[in-house]
């Protein structure tokens, strides 16, 4: 009997195990969880710690927006770390306003630093769940760039 779609566990490339693990062992430094290619960088937080910690120059931390939300679901349910809490449609729109601010310090950032292609948009990422096959792409043309200028 073949499993079902739910319950079968989608195996990882190698090398996209190693991209979420790169992405996660930098992510450490600034507390903010990683575990797949989609909600945790729906607010831009995990991209803005990345460019942080290779360019600090041109990503300071503290103009990176903290008051955002992992996943907004609803307009007054926001769903953060496994738990859902009720917001006010205020709260919404300043954590919506925030990841938006944090997209824009990343699109900066990855201009500065040329050669990795403009693949995120403010409006393909806020308030939803940004795209798995975008978000990986640009992860890997970032890690590259990043890495190739550390050496």
């Amino acid at each position: 009997v073949p499993a079902s779609p739910v319950s079968r566990q989608q195996k990882e490339s190698p090398e996209a195990e190693a991209l979420l693990l790169w992405a996660k062992n930098v992510c450490l430094k600034r507390n903010i969880r990683v575990t797949n290619f989609t909600t945790s960088f729906g607010d831009g937080r995990a991209l803005c710690a990345i460019l942080n910690f290779y360019h600090p120059e041109l990503l300071e931390w503290d103009d990176v927006h903290t008051g955002t939300r992992e996943f907004v679901s609803t307009p007054t349910r926001v769903r953060e770390y496994n738990q859902t809490v009720e917001v006010s449609t205020k709260d919404l729109e300043s954590a919506q306003q925030g990841e938006r601010g944090n997209i824009s310090l990343v699109q900066s950032a990855v201009r500065e630093l040329g050669y990795v292609p403009a693949l995120l948009h403010s409006g393909d990422i806020v308030g939803t769940i940004p795209n798995d096959k975008v978000m990986r792409l640009f992860l890997a043309f970032l890690s590259k760039r990043l890495l190739s200028l550390s050496k």
